[in-house]
């Protein structure tokens, strides 16, 4: 459903109608690699970007939310709850310390 790229290349994130998004890691001269997946949303993540400032992206989902990941272990360090209907969009505001859906 959506692609989110590091500002330095190395790092991309995908999400899916399955559920989960996917980080892939980069290196010149190297194939891409799939590092891990991020699980938890209960319905299909409609949209991912990563923060310009931290390791860690958002994302938005069918299931009313939007979680925020840590891309160095792979966790989930936030849930957002509190919208009425999915979520389907997502960015980084700002600095990046701020996001908005």
């Amino acid at each position: 459903n959506d692609l989110a790229c590091a500002p330095d290349g190395a790092t991309a994130v995908t999400a899916s109608q399955d559920k989960t998004l996917r980080v892939w890691q980069a290196a010149p001269g190297a194939p891409i690699t799939l590092k891990g997946d991020l699980t938890g949303h209960r319905r299909a993540v409609w949209a991912v970007a990563i923060s310009p400032v931290e390791r860690v992206a958002a994302s938005a989902s069918g299931d009313c939310t939007v979680r925020v990941w840590t891309l160095g272990d792979l966790q989930c360090a936030r849930t957002l709850e509190g919208h009425s209907s999915p979520v389907l969009r997502v960015r980084w505001l700002g600095l990046g310390t701020q996001v908005a859906a």
